[in-house]
């Protein structure tokens, strides 16, 4: 199946196999993905749990997209994480306000559970770097949940235009 442009909003499960035939191993992932509808002209990306955060290099590549301030993002390719007590849900993606708006973006960041929102923060958001982009490293504590499929929901506030993404987490 082949998808041209973006899907309409939803809620999908996509369900992939690999195939190596000189280990003679198979391996299959199922994720979940929520499409919501845009409103406006800010954007989200799509969100990456980070495995680590690596050092900041003397002169980092502004064209890097896992690039940020404080050194260089190491994304995971597993989509679950401990849980537990000092244990944190890192994620990293970036925000793209609306370069002709006035007013200050604002990031509204919410855990859910079966829908229900269990924590919501509302960070402050720096300056847009020269590209127009924010790029953001998102750190919620794990501390008061239990083993589950957890929802990570971010919502981009500018002006008039909003924008969502959510990313589905397995807490061990």
């Amino acid at each position: 199946m082949s998808v041209q442009g973006d899907p309409p909003p939803g809620r999908y499960t996509l369900e992939s196999v690999a195939a190596d035939q000189e280990g003679n191993r198979l391996g299959a992932k199922r994720s979940v993905f929520v499409v919501v509808p845009g409103n406006g002209t800010v954007h989200l990306s799509e969100m990456a749990l980070v495995r680590r955060l690596e050092k900041a290099q003397e002169s980092p590549d502004l064209l890097d997209p896992l690039a940020i301030p404080s050194g260089r993002i190491v994304p995971t390719l597993l989509d679950s994480v401990p849980g537990g007590q000092g244990k944190m849900l890192s994620l990293y993606f970036v925000a793209y306000p609306d370069e002709g708006s006035a007013e200050k973006p604002r990031l509204v960041l919410d855990l859910l559970k079966d829908g229900k929102v269990l924590t919501r923060s509302i960070p402050e958001l720096p300056a847009a770097d020269v590209l127009g982009r924010i790029p953001f490293l998102a750190n919620t504590p794990l501390d008061v949940v239990g083993a589950g499929q957890y929802e990570f929901r971010a919502t981009l506030l500018h002006g008039e235009s909003s924008a969502r993404k959510s990313i589905f987490v397995d807490v061990e």
